[in-house]
Order: C-alpha cells, then sequence, then structure tokens
C-alpha cells in the first residue's frame, strides 16, 4: 500500500519520483503515527452546592485546568455559562491561581518546585506555558443569577478580542462541562447537580452539538533530493484527520527532541483541490466523528523557519521529527503546543547525515580558593527550550564530562551541592561537532 502512494505523481504534486523510476538524488522514504500518549487540553472540577428552600443551589464550579496556550493580544479565554433548555449564554468572571511546576537538581537527581500566584478577579485569562496548571473558581453572584439555579453548562470560549466579548456559532468553545441537569423541565426542583463533572476538550456548536476530540488518521511522506543539491523537498500526505476544534488547525513542524527545538513551515492543503485546511474547523460538522479530506503539506529544508530555540542548521537532517501539532488559530506561534497530533521520526539514512556530536568539559571549582567542587549538579538544556539534554555531577576533581552532545548552542547551568552556599550559574556555550568545549565554572 505504501508503495502505491508514490506510484501516482498526483499523490504528492511533482515532489516525489514515481515508484521505482531514479529521477534525482537520493530520495529517504517516513511514516506519520498518532504518538503515545496524545496530550490535549483538559480540566477538571468540583462543584459546591447546597439545597435553599427545597431548591438545588449552585454556589461555585471550581474548575482546574492544563493545556491552555498563551494567545496573541488581545485575545484572551473566557468562560460563560450557558442553560441547557434554553441556550442563553452569558459571561462570568473568576478567580484564578496559578501553580507553576519548575524542574532543578538535588545530588544529580531531578527535583521539582512550584509556585503559586494568585491573581485575583478577572473575566478574562491570556493562557500560560505549560509548565503552569490554572484553577479556576467561578462563584455564584451576588446579584442576577450566574450559576445558582438557571446555569447548566460551563464552557471556556476564546475570544478574538478581549475588548468585545462574544458566544457565536464560530466562536470557540474548548472545554465545557456540565454541572447540572434541567431533566428537559423549567422547574428547579427535580434539577441533579454533578460533584465533579469532567471537562470535555472538543467544539461545542450548541448544546445538542457538540464533538469531542480525538485522535485519530495517518500519515506518509518523502524527502527526495530532487536536484541532487543536497537541498532535500519534504512532501507529506495526511489521512483520515479528525476536524480540528473550532478554533484550531494543524500545523507542521520539524522538531528536535533531543534539545526541543523547533522550526515551522507550510500548512495543509487538501490533496485534490490544493486549497488551505486552515478554516476546516469551520466546516458544517454532521455525526460524531468528522474526518479532513487527504491533506498534503511540504517544503523546501533551506526554508525552514526556526520559531523555537536554537535549531543551528536549520535542515531536515539536523532534526528528529516531523510533527503535525494542533494549534490555536490565536496562540502565540513562538512555541509549538503540547498537542500533537501526528509524528514521523526523521529516518535514519538522512540523520546519519547530520553534523557530529561534541563533548562538553565541565569544570567547577572555588572562586575564593580555587579547589575543586565535588559533587556539583551539571544539566545541560536546549538553548532556550528548557528541554533537558544531560545531566550528571561532577567527580572528585570537580569535573562533569559529557559526551554525545547536539552541536550548536547549548545551556549549561551549574548547581551547587548542599555544602558550598552559592547561586546557581547559567552560561550559554556552542557545541562544535566533534570538539570539546571547556566550560570553566567558578562557585562563590
Amino acid at each position: 500500500m505504501f508503495g502505491a502512494v508514490f506510484a501516482s505523481a498526483a499523490c504528492f504534486g511533482d515532489i516525489t519520483p514515481p515508484r521505482g523510476v531514479q529521477i534525482g538524488g537520493t530520495e529517504y522514504n517516513m511514516n506519520f503515527a498518532i504518538p503515545s500518549p496524545v496530550r490535549l487540553p483538559a480540566a477538571t472540577s468540583v462543584v459546591s452546592s447546597r439545597v435553599v428552600a427545597g431548591l438545588r443551589v449552585v454556589d461555585s464550579v471550581i474548575a482546574t485546568a492544563t493545556g491552555l496556550k498563551e494567545l496573541v493580544d488581545p485575545a484572551r479565554y473566557q468562560f460563560w455559562v450557558v442553560n441547557g433548555l434554553t441556550g442563553a449564554a452569558w459571561p462570568v468572571t473568576h478567580s484564578l491561581r496559578l501553580t507553576r511546576t519548575d524542574s532543578a537538581f538535588s545530588g544529580g537527581a531531578p527535583t521539582t518546585s512550584t509556585l503559586i500566584t494568585n491573581r485575583g478577579n478577572a473575566p478574562f485569562f491570556a493562557g500560560a506555558r505549560f509548565n503552569n496548571t490554572i484553577r479556576f473558581k467561578v462563584a455564584n453572584g451576588t446579584g442576577a443569577d450566574t450559576i445558582g439555579q438557571s446555569g447548566s453548562f460551563l464552557v471556556l470560549t476564546i475570544q478574538s478580542d478581549s475588548g468585545a466579548p462574544a458566544y457565536t456559532g464560530t466562536t470557540p468553545k474548548l472545554l465545557w462541562f456540565r454541572f447540572r441537569d434541567q431533566k428537559n423541565t423549567a422547574a428547579n426542583t427535580d434539577d441533579a447537580v454533578f460533584d465533579a463533572p469532567a471537562g470535555t476538550f472538543g467544539s461545542l456548536r450548541s448544546i445538542s452539538d457538540s464533538t469531542r476530540y480525538i485522535a485519530q488518521g495517518f500519515g506518509r511522506s518523502a524527502f527526495w533530493d530532487r536536484e541532487r543539491d543536497t537541498v532535500l523537498h519534504f512532501s507529506a500526505l495526511a489521512i483520515g484527520l479528525p476536524q480540528p476544534p473550532v478554533g484550531y488547525y494543524y500545523q507542521p513542524y520539524a522538531r528536535d527532541t533531543r534539545t526541543g527545538a523547533a522550526a515551522l513551515f507550510g500548512g495543509l492543503r487538501e490533496k485534490h483541490t490544493d486549497t488551505s485546511l486552515v478554516a476546516a474547523d469551520l466546516a458544517p460538522a454532521r455525526g460524531t466523528l468528522v474526518q479532513l479530506p487527504d491533506a498534503r503539506f511540504g517544503v523546501r529544508d533551506d526554508s525552514l523557519q526556526c520559531t523555537f530555540g536554537a535549531c543551528g542548521d536549520t535542515r531536515f537532517k539536523s532534526f528528529t521529527a516531523v510533527q503535525l501539532v494542533l494549534e490555536p488559530k490565536l496562540g502565540d506561534l513562538r512555541y509549538p503546543n503540547l498537542t500533537v497530533a501526528l509524528q514521523g521520526t526523521i529516518p535514519t539514512l538522512l540523520s546519519n547525515r547530520r553534523a557530529k556530536d561534541g563533548l562538553v568539559l565541565v569544570t567547577v571549582t572555588r572562586a575564593s580558593t580555587g579547589a575543586a567542587v565535588f559533587s556539583a549538579t551539571v544539566a545541560l538544556f536546549g538553548a532556550g527550550t528548557g528541554t533537558l539534554i544531560q545531566s550528571t555531577t561532577t567527580n572528585a576533581a570537580g569535573v562533569a564530562l559529557f559526551t554525545g552532545v547536539p552541536s550548536g548552542p547549548i545551556d549549561v547551568r551549574v548547581f551547587p551541592p548542599a555544602s558550598v552556599v552559592s547561586p546557581s550559574l547559567f552560561q550559554r556555550i556552542s557545541v562544535v561537532a566533534g570538539d570539546t568545549v571547556d566550560v570553566p565554572v567558578q562557585l562563590q
């Protein structure tokens, strides 16, 4: 079946050669599959309620969410409450608490620390990096009823302009909770309240028309040295992708999973008509599982745009994977979203062409005495990404040696042992293929 895809140039335009016909330089094939696990925006919730004069009154809904990527100003996230019977919707204010989890090291082992920031009451939220957990508390208002007796759904939306919030058929409604069952009656006496409703990620077009996002599909691709000039033409075919949630689209990236660096390129286009699929989220949905038509995407590898971290040589041979990422249309493209829909691993025959790895030799001493520092933790990170590459502790001579370090910019961070009172130190270095980089570090 794989060969059949390349038997006709109609599948990939004129970028890849017909099967069995050698035209131009070398061709490298790569399959796409769904990664495991697929990380989606997610949330859990807790509902506080009480009985007043025989009626079940909801006092608050606390939602704890992850994966809410930062949006570009003036776009914001906003909660709305929806009446399940009438469809009426109204915006609500929330109190916000951010819990940031950071990684550090102690005795050579990674440790985590948390920082909790209370933001107070606000109607909007701009999003956060993926080491943040967001706690929203929506309380029943003191004036007109907000969630007390008339609301049944809490819906998180993306507003394109926080100065003019709206709840329409095309407003992205990406996460929702049903905290009350109104039993199809206008009376409140028979309502049932769910104490811990689970959040759903997808498209809530209306109360009676929703689609949960479920990753599916596969793909095939080829890298082709078409002109025999070492410039690779990459072309891919994605099959059976689910329709993205309203407000989202699929964006291709080249990724270096060793360092976290990313380069975006191109976009999905319908295979036969060559039309963009950026607006595929707004296509009419029929049924609970809607697929996109077969889609293609591609690029010359000398046209990759490094957007996150330090990519070094921005050619496919310098990366480890190609990913199709589910991105919010109003999201910050300076870094990829966490939801990878499909992923392919760069073929070994191609990755073997990348620059050789280098060595990093870190020597840690005391600034006051020049004595070697034993058991200091030294960690290497992808430049500007926070992706851990390697870590170890210094030996009795104060030395930490790293082999197999990817060439290009690398961040070095040194954490002193408990016996040394000194702040951690940071330094950015450049690793040259096949060479050793000496990094002298002096602690206080």
